[in-house]
């Protein structure tokens, strides 16, 4: 039996902590340890138990069995050494691994990264009766702002994330180009300089926060200067002041156009129905139809009260056997010029044919003035509508109420941490996966790999 059989034979039948199992889970460093702790004792250490001590340790011998746990003691402390040590190996290889990394980020972000200043203000979009702020309710309910301000509040900041106005900063302000002198990382395209969206690099540097309670919109825009940082947030809301006044306007003019044109057309049809009237009064000689056939009535009853009296002298001339005298003859001249008097007024009021008469006359003036009442009520209804209308576009038209004015921070800041903290990591990854690819392919020299990596090492244990 070797020693190694020996070892493992004896530490499986030792009473104690060590049992069969933590043997088989220390094959590996039992392995490694043999040709340390074991041998003729001739580098200084003590011999591991032979075949002789077995047999003196099973036959009692006190003295041999007193040194082979000496020996089995030494190899679990060598065992226990080198576990702590790689534990204390892979501890720093971790703390390098993440030191390395965590020391460039801050380093580059101290030396090199371009810091910031902020300039932030609020403002709410609101009309003229509206405060802007939140309803009163009753209980412990209670509803957030005015939901129009609300809507209106986010119309805003759409606005000034969108494109568009990216593009109005830029022509006008010049906001994109003044980024483009910051250090490599945090620049428009970052350290590549490719040619993406800007418009995500634009809304990295403006923000937009809403509160839903009070419907307040908050402004941050970032500069390289406190002065810069001020112009573009003044820029900014005199941008969207326009832009929301434009949207008012455009509504306005849109309501108020439509209502003009209906109230046009019905003063024009009003128009055309006063010259309808005026038509038939022309065409049948009448002002009014009415007065005519009043004055037409009392004149038959007139002619009819002097027929009445002249055929009343004719019968008493006739019931005094009068008939040759001359009053008769003039008399029934007079009978027969009422009469057809009488009947001239009469067909003047209604002619049976139905042509010139007064009733015509009175129906078709009659139509003509029921036309021009329906036209005048239509067109005082739309000018009431119109007088509304405007009322109510006064009273919802938008403006912007600067609440806080833009204002600039006094320190300015790093902002782009996480765009230094990627690029730093993605060039770590890239030279670690170079070395590693490197030493794996035995391009690189060992005394880089091995002499000068273990030198560094010590020095910094």
């Amino acid at each position: 039996m070797d020693n190694d059989k020996r070892i493992r034979q004896w530490l499986k039948n030792r009473p104690g902590p060590s049992s069969a199992d933590q043997v088989d889970t220390q094959d590996d460093d039992f392995a490694a340890l043999l040709a340390e702790a074991g041998g003729d004792g001739k580098d200084g250490k003590p011999p591991l138990p032979s075949e002789s001590d077995d047999r003196n340790t099973l036959q009692g011998d006190e003295p041999a069995a007193a040194a082979l746990p000496s020996g089995i003691d030494r190899v679990r402390a060598e065992i226990d050494r080198r576990r702590h040590r790689h534990r204390k190996g892979m501890l720093r290889k971790i703390a390098l691994v993440a030191g390395i990394p965590l020391a460039l980020i801050v380093t580059y972000a101290g030396l090199f990264a371009t810091p910031l200043y902020t300039g932030d203000g609020a403002f709410t979009v609101q009309t003229e009766g509206d405060s802007g702020g939140a309803q009163p309710t009753a209980g412990l309910i209670a509803l957030p702002g005015n939901s129009s301000t609300i809507t209106d509040a986010f119309k805003a900041r759409t606005f000034i994330l969108s494109r568009p106005m990216m593009m109005y900063m830029e022509k006008e302000h010049g906001f994109m180009s003044h980024f483009d002198e910051m250090d490599i990382v945090t620049r428009p395209g970052g350290a590549i300089g490719g040619k993406g969206d800007p418009l995500a690099y634009y809304r990295k540097r403006v923000k937009v926060m809403i509160d839903i309670q009070d419907g307040i919109v908050r402004l941050e825009v970032d500069a390289r200067t406190p002065e810069d940082a001020q112009r573009f947030g003044n820029a900014i809301l005199t941008a969207t002041e326009r832009h929301v006044n434009a949207m008012s306007d455009r509504i306005a003019v849109d309501q108020i156009s439509g209502l003009t044109k209906r109230a046009d057309e019905a003063e024009k049809a009003l128009t055309d129905s006063r010259i309808a009237l005026g038509r038939v009064r022309s065409r049948k000689g009448e002002v009014s139809p009415e007065q005519s056939a009043s004055v037409l009535y009392g004149l038959i009853s007139n002619l009819e009260l002097q027929l009445a009296e002249a055929k009343g002298k004719q019968s008493a001339l006739l019931d005094d056997g009068l008939v040759d005298s001359p009053l008769l003859p003039p008399l029934n001249a007079r009978i027969d010029e009422l009469k057809s008097q009488i009947r001239e007024n009469r067909a003047r009021i209604s002619n049976p044919g139905g042509i010139g008469s007064l009733a015509q006359t009175a129906g078709a003036f009659e139509t003509a003035t029921i036309a021009q009442e329906i036209a005048l009520g239509r067109w005082q209804n739309m000018l009431e509508v119109l007088q509304q209308a405007y009322l109510q576009t006064l009273s919802d038209r938008r403006y912007v109420v600067p609440v806080v004015p833009i204002s600039s921070n006094a320190i300015p800041a790093v902002k782009d941490w996480w765009s230094i903290a990627r690029f730093m990591l993605i060039l770590c990854a890239l030279l670690g996966g170079i070395i590693y690819a490197l030493h794996r392919s035995g391009k690189l020299p060992e005394r880089i790999t091995s002499g000068k990596i273990q030198d560094l090492m010590k020095q910094w244990k």
